[in-house]
C-alpha cells in the first residue's frame, strides 16, 4: 500500500465520528410554583372545546379547583385537569438541519381517558388542538394503565425546511373529558453530538508518522 492510499484511509477514520448525548432542555417540575400557577418558563393554552373547564397543579398539592390528584412520582411535576385541551409549552430554541433531537417525558393518569393526552414537539406554539405542524407525530410508550407512571418518547431529525425554526415540546392534557386527570415530570430534549472515535484519533496518530517519515 502507498503512503497516498495510507493517508487516504487515515482521513477516512478522521471522517468517523461518534455520536454523544447533549442535552438541550431539561425540566423536573421541583420548583416550578404551587397550584394553579403556569411552571416557570412555560406556556399556557387552555383551549376553547366543548368542555367546561381546565386547571392545573404542582406537585404535591392538589390543582386549583380543588380537584383530584395523581399518585405522585417524586413529590414533584404537575398535571392538568379538565374537559378543554389545556397545553402548556416550551421553547427550546432553533432547529438545525440534520440535528436529531430526542424527546422524553413521563407520564400518568387518573381517568379513562388517559390515552387522549398527547406530548409532541412542533415548530410553533399551538393555538388549538392537534394542530398541523407536529414534528414526528405523538411521542408514544409502553404502559397505558390509569394511575401509573409510564415514560413516552419521539425521536425527530430536522429538515432543510426546519433550519432555524423554533422547537417546542408541548404537553397536552384529554378533551372533552371533564373526569380526566393527566399529570407529567422529567421532560428532556436531548440532541446527538459528534465527537472523536478511538479510530480517529488513530488516524491522527498515523498520519503525524508518515509526516515525520517524509521529511
Amino acid at each position: 500500500m502507498t503512503a497516498k492510499q495510507t493517508l487516504s484511509l487515515l482521513l477516512m477514520g478522521l471522517a468517523a465520528p461518534s455520536l454523544s448525548a447533549a442535552t438541550l432542555f431539561l425540566d423536573d417540575f421541583n420548583s416550578s410554583g404551587s397550584a394553579g400557577d403556569t411552571p416557570t418558563g412555560w406556556t399556557y393554552l387552555d383551549a376553547p372545546d366543548t368542555g367546561d373547564h381546565a386547571s392545573i397543579g404542582l406537585r404535591p398539592d392538589a390543582d386549583s379547583s380543588g380537584g383530584v390528584t395523581v399518585q405522585t412520582m417524586d413529590d414533584t411535576g404537575f398535571f392538568l385537569n379538565g374537559g378543554r385541551s389545556a397545553i402548556f409549552s416550551y421553547n427550546v430554541g432553533t432547529m438545525a438541519e440534520g440535528e436529531e433531537y430526542t424527546f422524553t417525558v413521563w407520564r400518568a393518569g387518573a381517568g379513562s381517558s388517559y390515552n387522549i393526552s398527547a406530548a409532541y414537539l412542533s415548530t410553533t406554539a399551538p393555538t388549538g388542538y392537534n394542530p398541523a405542524d407536529k414534528l414526528g407525530g405523538n411521542a408514544t410508550g409502553t404502559g397505558t394503565t390509569s394511575g401509573s407512571w409510564s415514560e413516552l418518547e419521539l425521536t425527530y431529525v430536522a429538515t432543510a425546511s426546519d433550519a432555524g425554526k423554533d422547537l417546542w415540546v408541548n404537553l397536552q392534557s384529554s378533551r372533552n373529558v371533564s373526569t380526566a386527570v393527566v399529570a407529567w415530570d422529567n421532560v428532556s430534549v436531548v440532541t446527538a453530538v459528534p465527537e472523536p472515535t478511538t479510530s480517529a484519533l488513530f488516524g491522527l496518530a498515523g498520519l503525524g508518522f508518515i509526516l515525520r517519515r517524509r521529511r
